[in-house]
């Protein structure tokens, strides 16, 4: 009897002990098979932490290949907190070698839940000695790209910079971000067997630095940079200037070849410097044009037929008073003029003159006319910050705004639009866009984009273009320009003196100015269009005795690196074009390479309505004999546009003047 009870308990036990060994194997299969891989994924997330190494930036250069930008391999420091045994120590230790507080270093080493904190990033070399030197356990380093910029400030409000993170913060830097950071990677950050060493594991097979970025070329010119910089560095000092700007551009394309502010910067070390240096004020701030603002007005009066170059004007020995409304409206000139022509108005700058010329015009056609040429809107030039100006619509004018407006008043622009508007006077009509990019490539060197001139629209007819040409080169050789006048060259300028509002009293400060001026050669067919500002100069403040003069020495400097030649006035200009075989006579004959096709033949492309120097651009892309005859733009061309053509065959493109009106239709926008 007693033994049944016993076999009972034996066999309860053995099926209790079956029960649990069945729900082990299959709690263990569960875990083992069923859920193996969620479980390894939680184990990893316990033991690992993913950071993004960031890659070197593509490269930026100069339009002859010059770096601008480099990236060199610097120590990145951080810390494993597990590691850490003794952070009130290792805080204390770290603090004056990385330059940061206590309070920070110690919130960071004690954050348990993780095996990767950064400390700091992109040490300086003696930085990271230091901290080796010390030997902390815990604390690891690894290789990063740092952005340098071997040229330190020069265009450095053109390039910008980059932050830690490297992200571009600012310049073409931060504009084209997308282009110039290339393809970061994702790193894990394990633990050792007895979890106390840090290393890296790779995450896949770009493990490094990742795809670098893309390499960028911009349209500026190192030299003619450094002359410009230079040069506009001794005038703020000189004159104890605010600030003071200068651009230099291609009228013909719309390339800029140099673009300086001052006071400047040194990007490398960018955030040792007020915002206020860093801004790029060439395209950010608004400044009234004054008298350089004339060549507009002048521009619409030719244009519309309303006024000739010997027509009389009336400039009342210096002050000009009317009624305006219930009150008085007074206009002065520096100096007492009685009768002037309209070519010694520009000549001499006189405002009363060129305000008769305005009423003339009348408050329609002139607002046409500058909104025509891209006041009032972006130049879309792609850089940070730019300014569309200030121009009120039509329907905001006051009745005095059209006795104000004709010479720079009541209306604020950008130098990169003053210049950009002025180019379309230089280049015979047509406003181009501004650039500052000349090609993008891949770092593996797959062209993403290569510059080519866009023009926007046709503003004034070659006829107007030739006529302001003859009058702004008067007004360097006689007139208030006449410290711009270079011997043997022909340059075509206007200065502007405009006064500058105080922000307190709202009126205009008799004590502070803006002196400008800007000016293109050679006069008939220009290749090079200076911008100068000083703003606030102490002193003389005449743009003829403080902006002349620095546009004559950066002038001359272009004029001795570009190798321009002396010209001499005539009705058939000369051409000078450094970059190609290219010679000027009355047939000018050169070889212009290019791609071809894969049966050796291109099509001729359509010139018509082109500038000799947009048709030369667009030729130099295909390997034919070209032959120039004329000036002005394209009339004709042989063969004719879409042809098939042979490598060397000969290409006969013919010039002549453009007397068309141009279309402003749907340009003035609101009124």
């Amino acid at each position: 009897m007693a033994g049944k009870p016993n076999k009972w308990r034996f066999q309860t036990c053995i099926f209790i002990l079956t029960g649990l060994l069945l729900v082990l194997i299959i709690r263990l299969y569960g875990i083992q098979i069923t859920k193996h891989e969620e479980l390894k994924r939680k184990a990893l997330k316990q033991q690992e932490d993913i950071v993004i190494l960031e890659p070197a930036r593509g490269t930026i250069y100069d339009r002859n290949g010059h770096k601008l930008t480099i990236n060199i391999e610097v120590d990145s420091v951080f810390v494993n907190p597990r590691e850490v045994e003794r952070p009130v120590e290792m805080s204390r230790a770290l603090s004056p070698l990385l330059g940061m507080s206590y309070q920070n270093i110690y919130n960071k080493i004690t954050n348990k839940t993780k095996y990767f904190v950064w400390l700091k990033r992109k040490l300086e070399k003696e930085e990271s000695e230091k901290i080796k030197a010390i030997n902390l356990k815990g604390v690891y380093f690894i290789k990063e790209p740092k952005r340098f910029y071997p040229e330190a400030d020069l265009a450095s409000h053109l390039i910008g910079f980059v932050g830690v993170d490297n992200r571009g913060l600012d310049g073409i830097e931060n504009s084209y971000d997308k282009y110039l950071r290339g393809t970061s990677i994702k790193a894990v950050i394990q633990k050792d067997g007895a979890g106390r060493n840090v290393f890296l594991k790779e995450q896949d097979s770009n493990f490094g630095w990742g795809a670098e970025g893309n390499e960028i070329t911009l349209t500026i010119d190192e030299v003619i940079q450094h002359i410009a910089q230079r040069e506009i560095k001794n005038a703020l000092i000189k004159y104890r200037a605010r600030n003071a700007i200068i651009i230099v551009m291609d009228p013909q394309t719309g390339e800029v070849l140099a673009l300086a502010n001052e006071p400047t910067f040194n990007p490398n070390e960018f955030s040792k410097y007020p915002a206020e240096y860093r801004r790029n004020k060439a395209v950010t701030d608004m400044f009234e044009p004054g008298s350089t603002f004339k060549i507009i007005t002048a521009s619409a009066a030719i244009e519309e037929e309303i006024v000739k170059v010997d027509d009389k004007f009336n400039c009342e020995d210096g002050i000009f008073k009317f009624k305006v409304g219930p009150g008085y409206r007074t206009v002065k000139d520096v100096h007492k003029y009685n009768i002037l022509s309209f070519s010694e108005i520009i000549r001499y700058s006189s405002n009363i003159g060129m305000t008769k010329v305005g009423m003339k015009i009348g408050e329609d056609r002139l607002y046409d006319y500058i909104c025509a040429f891209g006041f009032g809107e972006s130049t879309e030039i792609g850089l940070c910050g730019e300014s569309k100006g200030l121009l009120r619509p039509l329907n905001k004018w006051s009745k005095i705004s059209i006795t104000s407006i004709p010479y720079g008043q009541e209306i604020a622009v950008t130098p990169i639009q003053i210049i950009t508007a002025v180019s379309a006077i230089a280049n015979g009509g047509i406003l181009m866009k501004p650039q500052v990019i000349r090609s993008i490539r891949e770092y593996k060197g797959k062209t993403i984009f290569e510059f080519a001139p866009v023009s926007v629209r046709r503003v004034v007819s070659l006829r107007t273009s030739r006529k302001l040409m003859e009058m702004l080169e008067d007004a360097v050789e006689n007139g208030t320009g006449i410290q711009a006048k270079i011997p043997g060259y022909r340059i075509a300028g206007k200065t502007g003196t405009s006064q500058k509002i105080n922000p307190i009293t709202k009126q205009y400060d008799p004590k502070n100015f803006v002196s400008s001026f800007i000016g293109y050669f050679p006069a008939e067919n220009p290749k090079i269009i200076i911008c100068v500002l000083i703003d606030e100069p102490k002193g003389e403040y005449y743009g003829g005795v403080v902006a002349a003069p620095v546009f004559k020495k950066v002038a001359h400097g272009i004029i001795d690196y570009l190798k321009i030649f002396s010209e001499k006035k005539s009705e058939e200009s000369s051409l000078h074009f450094p970059s190609a075989s290219i010679q000027r006579e009355d047939n000018l004959t050169g070889n212009l390479s290019g791609p071809q096709n894969d049966t050796g033949e291109i099509t001729m492309p359509d010139l018509t309505g082109k500038t000799m120097r947009l048709a030369i651009e667009i030729l130099k892309k295909y390997s034919v004999k070209v032959i120039l005859q004329g000036t002005g733009i394209v009339r004709s061309q042989s063969p004719a546009p879409g042809s098939s053509l042979k490598e060397g065959q000969e290409v006969l493109i013919k010039f002549g003047p453009n007397y068309e009106k141009p279309i402003l239709k749907g340009v003035s926008g609101q009124r």
